[in-house]
């Protein structure tokens, strides 16, 4: 409002001056014309060019203030609709024609908003090393999915998946080749899934990944195709290096109700595979105390 006042001010005071020139230009010209004198009726004609010089001016003016007006509210609605979480949309058309310069920023800074949310958005849900959804992503939205699937009649499925060998890789070539080798791993996850609707792939820590399948069926298939996947040698500085998988499988509601009780079957499923001799899938045996709780497991 204050802005409003202010333009139309200067709209005014630019209307009185423009009206007070053209009647200072009248009167002189008319003096200094020969034979000329200013009677009542050429002031009274210069008055009149005056007057209409400034309402020409006010309304020149008002156009103007209309137009920028109309570029600052639409500014306002602009930036109500960022702090409600739209950064999306471009600058409003009323501001390009007003401010083209102003437009251009706007949408350069909602821009930098964009990429800036987006990285922290990485950083907080997404592991750096493989891209995959880390630990804090995978439990909050795998809860959900679980739930999703049950009230959907379906039978989901968790595989615990920890790679063989992988220490050695470590200690041979070093932590910037063992993250080269997590990220193949990863990659390989995704072929394995590709087809999977509902998969859920994560990297839990270290080695350790583990998928979420809302629809369970043919889960001990499913890892054992990822055991199969986690065979084949990579290079690495030149050298074909092969480790493997051992992959542990749970199934709701046999093995757990709750996200918690499933990742505590499949991983000690997993750790039976190892036991068993690494480099394969073991589905979870055991009996379930209560949901979320387990006891022994089994190499199936």
């Amino acid at each position: 409002m204050a802005a409003d006042q202010s333009h139309k001010g200067r709209a005014l005071a630019f209307a009185l001056g423009a009206g007070a020139l053209a009647f200072l230009l009248c009167v002189l010209g008319m003096l200094a014309w020969p034979g000329l004198s200013a009677e009542v009726d050429e002031v009274a004609a210069a008055l009149s060019v005056s007057v209409m010089c400034g309402v020409l001016s006010w309304a020149a003016a008002e156009r103007a203030i209309a137009v920028h007006a109309e570029a600052i509210d639409a500014i306002s609605e602009r930036l109500e609709q960022a702090a409600a979480g739209d950064i999306v949309s471009p600058s409003p058309p009323a501001v390009g024609v007003a401010w083209p310069g102003v437009a251009e920023a706007l949408d350069m800074m909602f821009a930098r908003m964009r990429r800036n949310l987006d990285r922290v958005n990485r950083l907080a849900f997404y592991d750096p090393v493989t891209g995959l959804p880390n630990r804090a992503h995978f439990r909050e939205t795998a809860a959900c999915a679980i739930e999703e699937a049950v009230a959907g009649g379906e039978r989901p499925a968790l595989l615990f998946v920890d790679l063989d060998g992988f220490k050695l890789v470590n200690d041979r070539f070093g932590h910037a080749a063992g993250d080269r080798m997590l990220a193949e791993m990863a990659a390989r996850l995704r072929e394995v899934l590709i087809d999977r609707d509902g998969a859920l792939p994560a990297r839990l820590a270290g080695d350790e990944f583990i998928i979420l399948l809302t629809d369970g069926n043919a889960a001990l298939a499913l890892a054992e195709a990822v055991v199969e996947a986690a065979k084949a040698p990579a290079t690495i500085e030149g050298q074909a290096v092969a480790i493997g998988a051992s992959v542990g499988v749970a199934l709701w509601p046999d093995h757990g109700r709750t996200l918690p009780g499933l990742m505590g079957a499949a991983d000690r499923a997993m750790y039976q595979a190892k036991a068993a001799g690494r480099g394969r899938a073991c589905l979870f045996d055991g009996i379930v105390d209560q949901p979320g709780r387990t006891r022994r497991s089994k190499a199936a």
